[in-house]
Formats: C-alpha cells, sequence, structure tokens
C-alpha cells in the first residue's frame, strides 16, 4: 500500500500560522536551525499513534509562479516503485 509519509505547509508567514495549527489540532513546532531556508518541523501526535509530521516554510518561487499563490500544501508517498506504480494505475 502506498502511503502519504509526511506533508509540507507553505505559507508567507510561518510564524503567524503556528497558533492556529496549535491550538486547532494540538502540533508541535520546532525550528529546525542551519539549514538553507526558514524550516520548522511539524509533530501533530506522539510517536506511540498512528500518524505523520511534517513541516512548515515559505513557499518556494518556483511554485508560486506556477500556482500563483503563496498558501498551498504537498503530500509525500512512499511507494516500492514508480514502475509498479503506474502499471497498476493503468490496468486498474
Amino acid at each position: 500500500m502506498n502511503r502519504i509519509t509526511h506533508f509540507e505547509i507553505y505559507t508567507d508567514d510561518p510564524e503567524a500560522v503556528q497558533p492556529f495549527y496549535k491550538d486547532v489540532f494540538g502540533w508541535k513546532f520546532q525550528k529546525f536551525e542551519g539549514g538553507p531556508i526558514e524550516y520548522w518541523l511539524i509533530t501533530t501526535g506522539p510517536d506511540s499513534d498512528p500518524g505523520i509530521n511534517g513541516g512548515l516554510t515559505r513557499p518556494r518561487e518556483d511554485l508560486r509562479a506556477e500556482n500563483g499563490d503563496s498558501e498551498s500544501w504537498l503530500a509525500c508517498l512512499r511507494r516500492r516503485s514508480s514502475r509498479q506504480c503506474f502499471r497498476s494505475h493503468r490496468t486498474g
């Protein structure tokens, strides 16, 4: 089964949106230091509970130009192989 393993939220003001996600969902944010971009790690719950964690950052310029919007999200899928994934989609 292919599953979502990570997500990212893109916003022009990452610090301004954190209180919403903290208050509504109980998410925790930790700024990742030393990377090439401003990035916050998101913990959505304890490791003992099912679910995934993610990240929060400013939008990439290429995505902003393509979408015309700065607010977006990205989901990452884990799969065994692209060939198998495409084959099952074509025949399914």
